[in-house]
């Protein structure tokens, strides 16, 4: 079987052509190493910025706690028909649940927030041993 003979610019263009799909294929696969090595940087820094705004969310809700628990303390009225170590241990309770109502989404259950109540109030151990910084300091009158 005899082929037809083909002009040498016919047989140029299919060259081309086949060189041309060969390269294209090669920068087809360069193109996906380049994409994989610029996608592992940037995951890196987004996943950076998520933990950066949890551990910022979590410094804001725990400033916020303590704020809450220092407030809670602060406005306690002691009660003058029980004793300080009494009202100071009530005045830890109070504390203490205010600052686990303003948690918010985080565990009030973290490893490095422990305090135990017995009745709803703080143990005292004496009266001297939980004070607001003042020895003889007597409660608040009521008016």
């Amino acid at each position: 079987m005899a082929h037809a003979p083909q002009h040498p610019q016919r047989r140029a263009r299919l060259a081309r052509a086949w060189v041309g799909r060969l390269l294209l294929r090669g920068e087809r696969g360069q193109a996906l190493v380049e994409f994989a090595a610029v996608l592992l940087p940037i995951l890196l820094i987004v996943s950076g910025i998520i933990q950066f705004g949890l551990l910022f969310g979590a410094n804001v809700t725990l400033t916020s706690a303590a704020r809450e628990a220092g407030r809670a303390g602060t406005i306690y009225v002691y009660d003058n028909s029980h004793t300080k170590s009494w009202n100071d241990a009530e005045r830890c309770g109070d504390m203490i649940d205010a600052a686990t109502q303003a948690f918010g989404l985080l565990s009030t259950s973290s490893p490095y927030f422990n305090y135990t109540r017995s009745g709803g109030a703080c143990p005292s151990t004496t009266a001297a041993a939980q004070t607001n910084g003042e020895e003889g300091h007597a409660p608040p009158l009521s008016v």
